[in-house]
């Protein structure tokens, strides 16, 4: 199955696709779609450069991309935002990202960006603002092999308010869960950080970053930063072994919630470069 030319865009998104029984799936343009379902019966799929869409219309929940493949998954980046808020209406949660290869890789080339879209209070001057919108989970999963990401934003939405006392929590994060057979490779930022509150409202909470197998850093002379606070912070768990490409070159800084190192940090020549 391929697509060559642009799907949706122009206002004219497609609704909710599903693809099934194919050997390949190759998006080779710009796909913009309610949802998007590849799960049954796909041995390979392909969107690397581009942009799979399915961030929310107005007032609507973004859509969810679950993608399964039995052999190499290679997507671009996927935008999955909620939708903008009506005036005085509380903003839309992010969609759903699960990408899963049982019996290879699973290669991440773009951002996946899944945040709840802010709230609305621009009307009504009543003490109550609007809550931002909960930002949507993350789960890339190669059981047979490695994983590979770049950046992933699953914040929640700020929240809005009229005025100074229309007190409104801001959205929660969306979890991350990254696990591979042998590693996963990080080369850049992860954010389940909470909404911003308004009006005197507390930010949203905070959500988990999980690594469950070893974690190699690959950003060279760069910052990798995870950050899961929030009115409760969120924690990061690294499950495994956690080391640089290239010794001293990778910096990281985590923040939030309770952070959680089970295995062996550095080691092999492989050292970190400045923690925080």
């Amino acid at each position: 199955i391929t697509f060559t030319g642009v799907v949706g865009g122009a206002s004219k998104e497609l609704g909710d696709v599903i693809l099934s029984d194919s050997t390949q799936v190759n998006v080779d343009n710009a796909f913009s779609v309610k949802s998007l379902t590849a799960t049954s019966a796909i041995t390979a799929f392909d969107s690397d450069t581009v942009t799979i869409t399915t961030t929310g219309a107005a007032n609507q929940v973004g859509g969810n991309v679950a993608i399964t493949t039995t052999g190499l998954l290679t997507a671009g980046a996927i935008t999955a935002q909620g939708g903008t808020a009506a005036a005085d209406a509380v903003g839309k949660a992010g969609g759903a990202v699960t990408l899963i290869s049982t019996a290879n890789n699973v290669n991440v080339t773009g951002t996946i960006d899944t945040r709840g879209s802010a709230g609305d209070d621009s009307v009504t001057d009543d003490t109550t603002g609007k809550a931002g919108g909960l930002g949507g989970t993350v789960t890339v999963t190669a059981n047979a092999g490695t994983v590979t990401v770049v950046a992933i934003d699953a914040r929640g939405g700020a929240a809005g308010a009229f005025g100074a006392d229309d007190a409104a929590v801001g959205g929660t994060a969306g979890t991350i869960d990254l696990d591979a057979l042998t590693s996963v490779t990080l080369k850049g930022d992860l954010t389940a950080s909470g909404g911003a509150g308004a009006g005197g409202g507390a930010q949203g909470d905070g959500t988990l970053v999980s690594f469950d197998d070893p974690v190699i850093l690959n950003k060279t002379l760069g910052v990798i930063t995870i950050d899961t606070r929030g009115n409760t912070g969120g924690g990061t768990t690294f499950g495994g072994t956690l080391r640089a490409t290239t010794a001293f070159d990778e910096d990281l800084t985590v923040r939030g919630g309770v952070i959680t190192f089970t295995g062996v940090v550095g080691g092999a020549s492989k050292e970190l470069g400045d923690v925080i």
